[in-house]
């Protein structure tokens, strides 16, 4: 099962929102508050717009054992804020 909820993806200009996701032979993904350069997209839409096998949504499994998920929109923040080295805690 692959949950892809809250991602935040910075595109060139040549990739397309429906070039995100690559089907490894699956039939079924389940995409949430994924934001494309700042817009919110729903990636499983723009896969199957653009692929002559479609995917279907999966919400038959949940990812439970995190238990937050930082909104898409905080992601580039959080990131900037965070990487780099000697910027982990306990580094």
């Amino acid at each position: 099962h692959i949950w892809a909820e809250n991602n935040y993806l910075k595109l060139g200009k040549d990739v397309t929102a429906g070039q995100v996701i690559y089907n490894w032979g699956g039939a079924v993904i389940h995409t949430e508050g994924n934001l494309v350069n700042g817009k919110r997209v729903d990636l499983l839409a723009a896969f199957n717009a653009t692929h002559d096998v479609k995917l279907g949504d999966d919400t038959s499994w949940r990812p439970d054992l995190r238990t937050h998920v930082d909104p898409a929109a905080a992601v580039p923040a959080l990131v900037s804020h965070g990487a780099g080295a000697g910027r982990l805690n306990g580094s």
